[in-house]
């Protein structure tokens, strides 16, 4: 359950560009010269990042002080449970991955695909749990992750298929561009000159007016 919440936290900055766009924070710092390839890019390090350092914070260090101080073999146990806790990350960019290229390509509907593919993987584990589904390692890559701390000849091939999903999905992003913003001088031009038309037409209206009562 660890990793789905540390998923949504990636999720949540994986997805911090496109609020930062519907915001209007973005078009003020793409204007000057951050490029927008190095702006998408800082938040997607973010958000690869943010699963690693929160699976150690949450689960890894903590439990593995635990069972290596109950059980008197910490220099066994942490390596070992730490691990087991980082075989999660590989989940958890695959929605990254998907959050990312759908930014790129879908970007309106980029959180609603993202929280809706999330909440599936949600369901399936959910049913594995009560073995409503037999096998499925296929339809959730949190329970295609293997536990390493039970000894399995698929437990690497796993690791490496949902690393290479997650790498694929996040490569097939192409930052989107912003129309780009215009200058405050030709901003107040044309609003002096729509103020101007305005102004023009009213009194076009009421000489016309005055004439047909003539």
């Amino acid at each position: 359950m660890i990793s789905q919440i540390v998923t949504a936290v990636a999720i949540v900055a994986a997805l911090r560009p496109r609020s930062e766009e519907v915001a209007g924070r973005a078009e003020p710092l793409l204007a000057g010269p951050v490029s927008r390839l190095r702006w998408a890019t800082g938040h997607l390090v973010v958000a690869l990042a943010s699963p690693v350092i929160a699976l150690l914070a949450l689960g890894g260090v903590g439990a593995g002080l635990g069972s290596g101080l109950t059980g008197g073999d910490l220099g066994h146990q942490l390596p070992r449970v730490i691990l087991s806790t980082l075989a999660y990350v590989p989940a958890t960019w695959v929605l990254v991955g998907l959050a990312v290229a759908l930014f790129g390509l879908l970007p309106r509907l980029a959180a609603t695909l993202t929280w809706t593919v999330l909440g599936l993987f949600l369901l399936v584990d959910l049913l594995a749990e009560f073995k409503v589904i037999d096998n499925p390692s296929y339809l959730s890559p949190y329970a295609a992750t293997p536990d390493v701390l039970i000894s399995s000849g698929l437990a690497p091939l796993n690791l490496l298929w949902l690393t290479l999903i997650a790498a694929v999905r996040t490569r097939r992003h192409r930052p989107h561009r912003l129309a780009p913003p215009r200058p405050p001088h030709l901003t107040r031009t044309a609003s002096v000159v729509g103020d101007g038309r305005d102004a023009v037409s009213a009194g076009g209206g009421g000489g016309c007016g005055r004439g047909r009562r003539r």
